[in-house]
């Protein structure tokens, strides 16, 4: 059950970043008219672009939350703490598995393609850190995700990854 987790109703303003402060784990942006870039106060975090519907979970947690949008819109979120079981719980339980080893390199390297049955991913990479985003990710912009570190995404679109070393071996796990 995800009792830990608060329903935020805000409006961004275009190219304001607004600060939410809340102590969690997860990030589930419920409704938005458009992506967002979303960042958390962690040493790892880079901006991430985030449809709506999409969820993050953070291991170790954060205390505050960045939210900045291109145009001025509304959006919905849930922030708070909780586990796999209950976000995986919040949008029905994964009937499927899909693990794929993928060698990422210093481009954009396609982790898995957009998949709208999907219910979650998981990214762990096995022989350096690697950053996380949509086509457009690179190291200055996309969430890192350290060596043995899964890193559990909600998203149903296609996921990239980019390391600063070539041929970094990485695994991925999806569940829809």
């Amino acid at each position: 059950m995800n009792s830990g987790m608060v329903t935020y109703s805000r409006t961004l303003q275009a190219g304001v970043t607004q600060v939410i402060n809340v102590v969690g784990n997860l990030f589930h942006l419920r409704s938005a008219s458009e992506a967002i870039r979303i960042s958390f106060d962690i040493s790892s975090s880079s901006a991430l672009s985030l449809g709506a519907g999409a969820k993050v979970k953070i291991d170790g947690g954060f205390k505050k939350v960045y939210l900045t949008s291109v145009s001025t819109i509304d959006i919905v979120a849930n922030i708070g703490s909780g586990d796999i079981e209950d976000a995986a719980e919040s949008s029905g339980a994964a009937s499927a598995l899909a693990n794929t080893a993928v060698t990422v390199g210093t481009g954009a390297t396609l982790l898995k393609a957009a998949n709208t049955g999907r219910k979650y991913l998981e990214v762990q990479p096995k022989t350096a850190p690697i950053f996380i985003g949509d086509s457009g990710v690179t190291t200055a912009n996309g969430l890192e995700v350290s060596v043995g570190q899964t890193y559990t995404i909600y998203v149903t679109s296609a996921v990239y990854g980019i390391s600063a070393t070539a041929g970094v071996d990485c695994r991925v796990m999806e569940y829809a």
